[in-house]
């Protein structure tokens, strides 16, 4: 017994020293599919330099954030392709949001397509085409799928009566968000879908770019209501907010580069919020206004 005690006393004096060690926080991001190429690779420095085990979901923005408004799952950190969302679709959990870039529309062409030569010059004869497989992503859960819409109507607005509607009906397929719809494209499984530039860059996508008033591109000229813009978040009952912080100090850098090496339009982030939220992101942020 005096043996047994002995050595049941040297392992819990053996086991000590690592069951006290500080355990490595995790932090949570939910982001959408468009961000997750960038990430990847921001992931894997952040965790290297800060500390850090960072754990990512992406998917559709809609889908995400009900995640955490209506499905309680937790998150420490939210990046969304529509700014809006935190505000009607957050449940009141979110207070704030930094605006840190933007994009432009594109007609992206699939491995298989037919008709690119016309699609260059007359893309809804393109698309209108029988022989043409045409997908979107689902507007009702992702940015990008409601943004493909604002480009039909456009365009139907520029001298082309019922096209939104034709083209709704002649859609074949529907995604959840920009990550799966690139994925369908490059396997040859559709011919054509709107895409973010950013999206058929990363995804190495051939593409049409759309005249200046479709891209829905946040330029610096004329103000546009439906311009691109990409923001995050930090929920209110997120359980690493410093560590959030810091991350949100990391990825917007301007040192780094990515963002802009990917494809994005980069520009000095702005911050939408009180002004006691601001105090925290006044050295990387401007002032936009109230959330």
């Amino acid at each position: 017994m005096h043996r047994l005690g002995l050595a049941l006393a040297t392992s819990v004096l053996v086991l000590l020293p690592s069951a006290c060690r500080p355990r490595t926080p995790v932090l949570t991001v939910f982001n959408a599919a468009v961000f997750e190429p960038v990430l990847h690779d921001l992931r894997a420095a952040g965790e290297t330099g800060m500390g850090l085990q960072i754990r990512s979901e992406a998917g559709g923005s809609g889908n995400i954030i009900r995640r955490v408004a209506e499905l309680g799952r937790q998150c420490d950190l939210m990046l969304l392709a529509d700014p809006v969302l935190f505000k009607t679709l957050g449940g009141g959990r979110f207070t704030w949001r930094i605006d840190f870039a933007s994009d432009e529309m594109a007609l992206a062409v699939g491995i298989r397509a037919p008709f690119t030569d016309l699609a260059g010059n007359d893309w809804p004869a393109a698309l209108l085409n029988p022989q043409t497989r045409l997908a979107r992503a689902d507007e009702k859960i992702s940015p990008v799928g409601a943004r493909t819409l604002t480009v039909w109507s456009r365009r139907e607005a520029q001298g082309f009566p019922g096209l939104r509607n034709r083209l709704l009906e002649h859609t074949g397929l529907v995604t959840d968000d920009a990550g799966s719809l690139a994925a369908r494209l490059r396997a040859g499984d559709a011919d054509y879908a709107f895409l973010y530039r950013s999206s058929c860059l990363l995804h190495e996508l051939r593409h049409i770019r759309l005249a200046p008033g479709l891209r829905l591109a946040a330029d610096g000229g004329t103000p546009d209501p439906d311009a691109i813009s990409y923001a995050l978040s930090i929920p209110q009952a997120a359980a690493h907010q410093n560590e959030a912080e810091a991350f949100i100090r990391f990825i917007l850098d301007p040192a780094t580069t990515l963002w802009a090496d990917k494809g994005f339009l980069t520009h000095k982030p702005r911050f939408f919020g009180s002004q006691a939220d601001y105090a925290r992101f006044r050295d990387i942020a401007d002032y936009g206004g109230e959330f």
